[in-house]
């Protein structure tokens, strides 16, 4: 085709027949299809860049359609197609929506009743009427008529509902609509309508009349007051007569006027704070149990290592004792009772007491022992004076190996220990463990004394000795196990005997806490494999003779053991210190019947308790009730306690899969033998792939929206500037018109 495509086109539609002379049609049957085919065809065959075919030297696969396709092909160039596709919808839709923008069928019927469901037709009908005769009635507000012509004009037409006349009140909104009864249609007369003339007479009459009565009730007002004016005179006269006479001059000495002006000043000073309120017997019982709750709550948190100090103190079992003497050992109240830290009144004195501080336990008095320690706390506070802090640490330590150099004053010097150790601790927590690793070496040489006992009692009376860790009792603890493990088969009666000690001393730390120590347990069967005679018929029994062998005695001993007499090979004591045995076997049973160790127990000490039982049960019938206990509780722990075995599961049987043959099977990529799983993850593919989609479909749809309204936009502006410049161009040609108009008639005058 040569020239231009519009001529190439005009030519191939002239040839088509479709444009220029028409040729006579053949047949008469020829549809519109075949004449839309034909402009198709042609349409197709000018657009160039669509039906063309790229030829490449090598096949090259991109990705059209989110498919693999050869460069160039038809399936190429078939995503400007849907392209163009899609914009002429979008177009088509988008000027659809902006014709019928703004324009909605239908009718709205704003008509009385409509929206209020609980009216019935007559009732609607009639309030209709009523508004109607208030829109005509407003018409005439203004009218120059009479108001009497207008009614008699309306005399002539009367509404009626049941043989009753309504009478329309146009002045007011909320007219009754009441139903007709025997009374309505006796009186049928009609009364006349009152003119809006008349209606207002009537108003401003009675806004006279209500005037009126204010004003006259006003004046009577004013004349009572006055007439009360005069006499009050009178009155006031009679009250001051009556009244006696003042002195002209005050007899008040200088004394009680500088009071009285002090009284004053004090009316406004700032009130005094009150006073505690008096608290019934069962709020101070309340509050007794919430303390209690909270040192419950603080032992147990220590004992679990939750929050744990190493100088933490026992307040729990001796706090009344504590409460007692700590207001003579606090130091907070001098001789005069004022406080000494000056918050009080601001009176006290920082005169020390007459009393030096102890260097060594030889400055202590021999007696009264604590009110000296009272003396040197309440001397030495540490707000008194610089240095008296580590003066009171060095006090406290030596105040502890005095109680332990002399047991004897343990009952007076323990509760201040206590007391002081609560707040000196650091030179004691020192010493003491310091002197713990002198006893240890003694209790390994087997040189201990009674003071080496007594240092344990201490301990356990002053720290708190059930808290998981702590600095003094931890180490002490770990110890007395030492030593319990050391002991062996042919250990001594006094090792036993420090042993049996111990043993006591141990489970009075552990009386709360209540931890399980295997050393005791194995320590007690030895001693008592070492003390009941025959030891080779316990079953079990590795013993074949027994040289500590026990005999009671032919008097019953009621003495308790004492730790300043250690035994020193006298065989007199093997019964006492056996029957002990016996007693502690009791106590750990019932101090950990609560774990799971009481069947070890049991199996470890139950033997040799029923052993010395049937040799002591008659001298002493603790031996029996003893072994029955460990007997009982053995046994019921035997049947409580169950072996370990394996949780048992319902036989299921291993999933098996067919393998199914797929002609399309790749290697490459995964397949997923469970079905239920494989379909889940092929819709939640297909509806991600499907929001992709739509998401993207909107922001293309939205992008089209814009770029129209820009042009919208441009379009607006252009045909506003082409108006305008059409409008400049016309008055601009107008004026230059009347401007050369202008110009030939003053040249015409002039020649003229």
């Amino acid at each position: 085709m040569a020239g231009s495509q519009l001529k190439s086109l005009k030519a191939a539609l002239a040839k088509e027949g479709l444009i220029g002379a028409q040729k006579k049609k053949k047949s008469s049957d020829k549809r519109r299809s075949d004449t839309e085919k034909v402009i198709r065809g042609i349409r197709d065959e000018y657009n160039r860049f669509d039906q063309n075919v790229n030829r490449t030297k090598r096949d090259v696969s991109v990705i059209a359609g989110g498919q693999f396709v050869k460069e160039g092909s038809d399936q190429h160039n078939d995503v400007s197609r849907r392209k163009g596709a899609i914009q002429r919808t979008l177009k088509s839709q988008y000027e659809l929506e902006r014709k019928q923008k703004g324009k909605q069928g239908g009718l709205i019927d704003r008509r009385f009743g409509e929206k209020h469901k609980g009216l019935s037709e007559e009732e609607r009908m009639l309030e209709r009427y009523r508004r109607e005769r208030a829109k005509e009635a407003k018409k005439r507000v203004f009218s120059l008529e009479s108001d009497d012509e207008g009614a008699d004009d309306d005399e002539g037409f009367i509404l009626t509902h049941a043989g009753k006349p309504l009478a329309v009140d146009d002045d007011d909104d909320n007219i009754p609509l009441k139903h007709p009864n025997e009374e309505d249609m006796v009186e049928a007369a009609p009364t006349k309508r009152k003119s809006k003339r008349e209606v207002m007479n009537e108003i401003i009459a009675k806004s006279k009349f209500y005037k009126k009565q204010r004003q006259d009730a006003h004046a009577q007002q004013q004349e009572e007051i006055m007439d009360l004016d005069d006499e009050f005179e009178d009155v006031m006269d009679a009250v001051r007569e009556s009244q006696p006479a003042k002195p002209q001059f005050s007899s008040k000495s200088e004394e009680d006027i500088a009071y009285d002006q002090r009284v004053r000043e004090l009316t406004y000073d700032r009130r005094a704070a009150p006073a505690d309120a008096t608290e019934t017997e069962e709020e101070i019982k309340k509050k007794e149990e919430e303390r209690w709750k909270k040192l419950v709550a603080a032992r147990e948190a220590r004992m679990t290592a939750r929050d744990a100090e190493g100088d933490d103190l026992d307040d729990y079992w001796h706090q009344s004792s504590d409460d007692e003497e700590g207001e003579e050992i606090d130091g907070e109240k001098g001789e005069d009772g004022d406080d000494e830290d000056g918050e009080g009144s601001g009176r006290f004195s920082r005169k020390p007491l007459a009393v030096a501080m102890p260097s060594s336990l030889k400055d202590f008095p021999e007696e009264n022992v604590g009110e000296f320690i009272g003396q040197v706390a309440k001397a030495y506070a540490p707000h008194l004076a610089e240095g008296n802090k580590q003066l009171m640490d060095n006090f406290v330590a030596l105040l502890f190996e005095y109680t332990v150099a002399h047991p004897q004053h343990a009952e007076v010097t323990i509760p201040q220990l206590r007391k002081l150790a609560s707040k000196y601790n650091e030179e004691l927590v020192t010493r003491v463990r310091n002197e713990i690793n002198t006893i240890r070496d003694h209790l390994l040489s087997g040189d201990v004394s009674g003071a080496d006992i007594f240092y344990f009692v201490a301990i356990g009376l002053i720290f708190s000795t059930s808290d998981h860790y702590h600095l003094v009792v931890t180490p002490a603890v770990i110890m007395i196990n030492e030593y319990l493990a050391s002991l062996t088969k042919e250990s001594s009666l006094a090792q036993v005997y420090i042993g049996v000690a111990l043993v006591d001393i141990y489970l009075q730390y552990q009386r709360l806490s209540k931890r399980y120590s295997p050393e005791v347990v194995r320590f007690m069967a030895l001693a008592l494999s070492r003390l009941v005679p025959e030891p080779s018929k316990v079953d079990g029994s590795e013993s074949t003779e027994s040289n500590l062998g026990a005999k009671p005695p032919k008097k019953p001993v009621t003495a308790p053991l004492s730790l300043s007499a250690l035994p020193k090979g006298d065989v007199d004591l093997r019964y006492p210190v056996l029957l002990k045995l016996i007693k502690q076997v009791g106590q750990i049973t019932d101090l950990w019947r609560d774990l799971g160790v009481l069947l070890d127990i049991g199996d470890a000490l139950g033997p040799w308790v029923n052993h010395t039982a049937k040799y002591y049960a008659g001298a002493n019938p603790e031996v029996a009730s003893t072994a029955t206990m460990v007997g009982k509780l053995t046994e019921a722990a035997r049947r409580d306690r169950k072996p370990l075995t394996l949780q048992y599961h319902r036989a299921i049987a291993i999933p098996t899969y067919a393998p199914a043959f797929d002609e399309n099977f790749n290697p490459n990529k995964h397949y997923d033998n469970n079905v239920h799983r494989a379909e889940l993850n092929k819709l939640r593919h297909t509806l991600k792939k499907e929001r992709k989609q739509t998401l993207k479909d909107i922001r293309q749809e939205q992008k089209f929206i814009a770029g129209e309204k820009i042009k919208e936009t441009k379009q607006f502006y252009d045909d506003y500037h082409k108006k305008m410049s059409n409008i400049i161009n016309s008055i601009q040609t107008t004026e230059g018109r009347e401007k050369n108009e202008y110009d030939r008639e003053r040249k015409r005058r002039k020649q003229g």
